[in-house]
């Protein structure tokens, strides 16, 4: 899988016949500059779905192969530029926000198309003191006494600080 950010879509390359087999097009794609909005991150879920961020226009995308279906969940911060998104153990998908500061939490049961429900938000900036959080990467590390994760954030000067945070706190 090929992301084509500029243009707003998908590119299959099938490896075993050296061609490309799909061309899927993004409905809605937001060019707002000459380069068109940027997917920084994209994974595939447990159900073979394909996750990824869009910067431009705050969201985080969940791509249905199977129905060839988008769905699309706005970050509640406005201007957030979602850049990083991971999966954790109990299907909930976390991002971050590179000028929000904040570390989104979606839903995948509660979230409704187009719009912020289901997504809910940790300010990391009352938390951390930084100036920026991108370019960011997070991993957690579950521990299983509580309901505790870690989030890794490496800054802009690359080096690694460890949060500890409860996950069900607002």
């Amino acid at each position: 899988w090929i992301a084509a950010n500029w243009i707003g879509r998908f590119l299959v390359f099938d490896t075993s016949t050296n061609n490309f087999i799909k061309n899927i097009s993004i409905p809605n794609w937001n060019p707002k500059t000459t380069f068109g909005s940027m997917m920084w991150d994209l994974k595939f879920d447990k159900n073979g779905d394909l996750w990824f961020t869009d910067e431009q226009s705050s969201s985080v995308w969940k791509y249905l192969i199977k129905q060839n279906k988008f769905e699309r969940y706005i970050s509640p911060t406005n201007s957030s530029y979602p850049l990083s998104l991971t999966f954790d153990s109990n299907g909930l998908v976390w991002f971050t926000n590179v000028f929000g500061k904040k570390l989104g939490i979606l839903n995948p049961e509660e979230v409704k198309n187009n719009i912020t429900t289901g997504i809910r938000e940790i300010d990391l900036g009352k938390r951390i003191n930084f100036e920026t959080m991108g370019p960011s990467s997070m991993s957690f590390s579950p521990n299983n006494k509580s309901k505790t994760n870690t989030l890794l954030e490496r800054n802009s000067s690359s080096s690694n600080v460890t949060v500890n945070f409860d996950d069900t706190e607002e």
